[in-house]
């Protein structure tokens, strides 16, 4: 990336890219601290993880939002 960046500068969304990296692990942690609550059933963890996962694919969606229109109104 420095490299790249000192030769051919490309202007990369570091602050953004870096958000979805935090929030990707903060999701991954609030999963690890709810489990122990749900208990060995797979039939509660799978659907409380998943919904964890669709909270983040929303996250993602509210700030690509603008991205995602352009593209498929293309």
């Amino acid at each position: 990336y420095w490299t790249g960046r000192r030769h051919f500068p490309i202007p990369y969304p570091m602050l953004r890219i870096f958000l979805y990296i935090l929030s990707a692990i903060a999701f991954y942690f609030i999963s690890l601290q709810v489990r122990p609550y749900l208990g060995d059933s797979l039939a509660v963890i799978l659907p409380i993880n998943s919904l964890i996962l669709l909270t983040y694919i929303i996250f993602i969606y509210v700030f690509e939002r603008k991205t995602i229109h352009s593209i498929l109104n293309n």
